[in-house]
């Protein structure tokens, strides 16, 4: 039952790394008939696992078999043993043109006296592939495999497949981006075909790289269909370097899989700035796992290749990175998004791409201008400050009137909802007026930058503990205002010690000691505009906006 949902979740995974692939595991797996435990795939071009032929992988392979060790039979071929360890993982599909497929007769490892059906599946996608069992211009046994056959028989099969040659792909993109894009393909539970040379014309070779290292970014599993399994090598190092192509993106067609919707997050480059709000072309992705991305000009001069995995539902497509300096100019991009279920969504869109300073302006708004962070209510518990095109800020809150700061504090905005959250201590109890100062920068040094001031009201008298108890009255029922022209009369029912009057802009206007239950304030030669009348009693300290007109 294992291995059942092991392979339904391979056909069935959508949008997200249906193998939970772990560094250092590799997936050519597949149970045995009877077991629950999945073995590696170990196939080869000729004997059994026994070292026999009873059966073996060539038993079925071309009429005009030689005499020879091989079991009598030209050998099966690089290729058709590369993808067909591959269909064995998906065991995909049931049925082709040749014939059905009982998968669970199709062993990781072929024993003796185990049945044909591996041998036979080996022959149709040899078939399906184009392999050529016959010599190549001298007397010499053989099979061999074009790439474009190769390519043509995996889609034949009924599974789908993208291709890049390591020569192609350098005219782009670095080798260790390349590399890059094997490891998301693992990531995305799909092993990966690469084809390449050893510096002789006759000495090619298909293998299979269905893993790689969590400790060292070119230490790939190899498995070469040699009858003994993989192991982990490094790519750099491995035999077959010279003319190296790999065929990705292998995975079974099969439908009624959810639609892949994406919207776009980034649009804009600032040429330079890979780490500002600006430096990507991101995608919001739904039901995808993968991305593939080509970018050209005007004229249609592609000067980019890329592609990788959608993580956390984000495809960061393009940080403007170019094998040569690009002009100010639009851009267009060829992206496609695909899932392992196989489904693919592909569209054309253009960017604008900049090398000059015409940024945008650096925008900041307060949210909330009372700070209130001991309310039970969860209502103005932080500053909020909502941005627009700012990457980082640093924060600093000073008394009204006063230039020694009281706290301070940095971090990077949160480029989703582009809000400044922050909570800041400042004392225990009271409520009185500060300045914020908020530099804001757009993140890198071709990017602008501005300093916004804001005046916040903290209040902290404790308001949840107010609202429980009945015996200790609200502010309202405390403290009265009454304004009569120049005058203002403050009253309440516990004795004063202590008014003072600020502006909205944080200033202390007036401050007076008091005693008694009543006090006036002159304010006659103060600005008309909105007051923050503090009031300090025996008992607390108090707070009330009032309009002076």
């Amino acid at each position: 039952m294992k291995c059942k949902l092991f392979v339904l979740l391979l056909l069935l995974g959508v949008a997200r790394n249906v193998m939970a692939y772990t560094p250092g595991d590799i997936l050519l797996m597949k149970c045995r008939e009877g077991s629950t435990t999945p073995e590696e795939i170990s196939w080869g071009q000729s004997r059994n696992y026994h070292d026999d032929c009873h059966p073996s992988y060539n038993q079925h392979i071309s009429d005009y078999a030689s005499e020879g060790e091989d079991c009598h039979h030209l050998v099966a071929g690089c290729a058709a043993i590369a993808f067909g360890q591959i269909m064995a993982m998906w065991q995909f599909p049931t049925k082709s043109s040749y014939r059905t497929y009982n998968w669970d007769k199709i062993p990781p490892r072929l024993l003796n006296g185990d049945s044909e059906d591996c041998p036979l599946l080996i022959k149709d996608v040899g078939r399906a592939c184009g392999t050529h069992y016959t010599a190549v211009g001298f007397n010499v046994d053989g099979s061999w495999t074009t790439r474009h056959d190769l390519r043509d028989g995996i889609e034949k099969m009924g599974y789908y497949v993208s291709t890049c040659t390591e020569k192609d792909w350098l005219k782009y993109n670095t080798l260790e981006n390349w590399y890059d894009l094997i490891t998301n393909e693992i990531d995305c539970g799909r092993p990966v075909i690469m084809f390449g040379k050893d510096g002789n014309v006759f000495n090619s070779h298909y293998f299979v790289i269905d893993g790689y290292s969590a400790n060292d970014p070119y230490l790939f599993h190899i498995n070469p269909g040699h009858n003994n399994g993989g192991s982990f090598m490094d790519i750099r190092n491995y035999k077959y370097t010279d003319d190296r192509e790999i065929f990705y993106g292998i995975y079974p067609k099969v439908g009624n899989a959810p639609k892949i919707s994406y919207s776009l997050e980034r649009k804009f480059i600032i040429a330079d700035c890979p780490a500002s709000y600006f430096g990507t072309v991101q995608y919001k992705v739904e039901n995808a796992d993968s991305w593939e991305c080509i970018v050209f000009d005007r004229v249609g001069t592609v000067f980019c290749r890329r592609g990788g995995a959608v993580k956390d539902g984000i495809a960061t497509i393009w940080d403007g990175w170019a094998p040569r300096a690009l002009p100010q100019d639009d851009y267009w991009m060829d992206i496609i998004f695909k899932n392992s279920n196989g489904a693919y969504e592909s569209f054309t869109t253009h960017i604008s791409y900049v090398r000059d300073h015409r940024v945008e302006r650096i925008e900041a708004e307060l949210l909330n201008s009372d700070y209130s962070p001991n309310c039970q209510d969860g209502i103005n518990d932080a500053i909020e400050i909502k941005t627009d095109n700012a990457r980082r800020y640093s924060a600093s809150i000073y008394n009204a009137g006063n230039n020694i700061a009281t706290w301070s504090g940095s971090g990077t905005v949160d480029t989703k909802n582009r809000i400044i959250k922050i909570k800041p201590y400042l004392g225990d109890d009271g409520s009185y007026l500060y300045t914020l100062k908020l530099d804001l920068e757009g993140g890198c040094n071709c990017s602008s930058s501005t300093t916004a001031y804001f005046t916040i009201f903290y209040d902290n008298s404790k308001c949840g503990e107010l609202s429980e108890s009945s015996n200790i009255l609200s502010s309202e029922n405390i403290i009265k205002i009454m304004n009569f022209s120049d005058l203002l009369e403050i009253s309440s029912i516990e004795p004063l010690t202590k008014i003072s009057v600020y502006s909205i802009s944080g200033m202390c206007v007036a401050q007076e000691n008091c005693s008694g239950y009543i006090h006036n304030i002159d304010i006659s030669k103060i600005q008309k505009n909105l007051l923050i009348v503090v009031v300090q009693t025996e008992n607390g300290v108090y707070s009330k906006k009032i309009l002076i007109e």
